[in-house]
């Protein structure tokens, strides 16, 4: 979706919290950078952000105002350098290619990184503990959160030996599976990756998986959107699958497990705060999550003629019915 499109799809209501740069009158700037993915999710992060710095005591408009970027992939970088030129105090991405975007335009400007994969591996931060350089935030590990993806679809389809991992074309994505791979061994299962480039490649990429147990998605910037279209395919080929965020499961995934979206992106405010209060990003520990959310759609289920174990319903956050 391009970001004129975006712009016309995004909820009224979240463009009327969107100040026109010349009425802002806070004394503080603080830019927003992210990928141009489905309008719902970029209305969320946003929310998600102002509603934390709101808690903290940064009043939109009065102390703070917001200089939003958003794009394709492609068009990051060059958004990047935008928000720079821009004079923003702070700059908050959302996600692992936004952060590499917005270090690349900047070694000054301080980075808040809102729920990006892998800080260390992506060579933002030298350690999570001291950082050292612009950037910090909050980190999402996803080998680790995915092996525990893979428990929870081992508990819940009986039999499961073989696991197709779908996952975009980005290099994290790549890296995220090869980690989780060298994982797998030791839940007795065999995992398969399968690349996704286009949305164009879903149809032929669940007729390859027709043989395996089950599906699970790395979430990413490229998959994320296409979580609808996954669910309803998985159903039509008799596969399990495993998502990510809530938003997953509500999308028609069978399972969805990972941190809390939300929770990051709020806790991100707590970076902006600090910096804007005088801290140093470098000085700032990297954290990751603690609060996690388990979420089962029971309609799926039906669908797919399982009967999810009890146990596994009591440990459940959330039943979609």
């Amino acid at each position: 979706m391009r970001r004129r499109d975006i712009i016309a799809a995004l909820p009224a209501a979240w463009l009327a919290g969107r100040p026109a740069r010349a009425q802002a009158r806070a004394s503080r700037t603080v830019g927003i950078l992210s990928p141009g993915i489905l309008p719902s999710d970029l209305a969320q992060r946003a929310r998600a952000l102002r509603d934390g710095m709101t808690a903290l005591g940064w009043m939109e408009h009065r102390d703070v105002a917001y200089e939003y970027r958003y794009g394709e992939l492609a068009d990051l970088d060059v958004l990047a350098r935008e928000l720079v030129a821009a004079k923003v105090e702070v700059v908050v991405a959302f996600g692992s290619a936004a952060s590499l975007a917005a270090r690349r335009a900047t070694d000054r400007v301080p980075i808040v990184v809102a729920a990006a994969s892998d800080l260390l591996a992506d060579g933002l931060v030298t350690s999570l503990a001291r950082p050292g350089g612009n950037v910090t935030g909050v980190t999402l590990r996803v080998p680790e959160i995915a092996v525990k993806q893979l428990e929870i679809l081992k508990e819940g389809v009986p039999g499961l030996k073989r696991v197709a991992i779908l996952y975009g074309h980005a290099a994290s994505d790549a890296r995220s599976f090869a980690q989780l791979k060298a994982l797998a061994p030791g839940l007795d299962l065999e995992v398969a990756g399968h690349v996704a480039a286009r949305e164009e490649d879903l149809p032929r990429l669940f007729r390859e998986m027709s043989r395996v147990g089950a599906v699970m998605v790395l979430p990413s910037t490229f998959i994320d959107p296409l979580r609808g279209r996954i669910g309803e395919l998985s159903i039509q080929h008799q596969l399990p699958s495993m998502g990510a965020w809530r938003v997953y499961a509500d999308a028609g995934f069978l399972f969805a497990y990972s941190a809390r979206l939300a929770d990051m992106q709020e806790r991100a405010a707590v970076y902006v705060d600090k910096i804007l209060k005088g801290a140093r990003p470098g000085d700032l520990p990297v954290e990751q999550p603690s609060k996690f959310e388990f979420v089962i759609n029971l309609s799926t289920a039906w669908a797919l003629g399982l009967t999810i174990p009890p146990a596994l319903l009591t440990r459940a956050d959330e039943v979609i019915e």
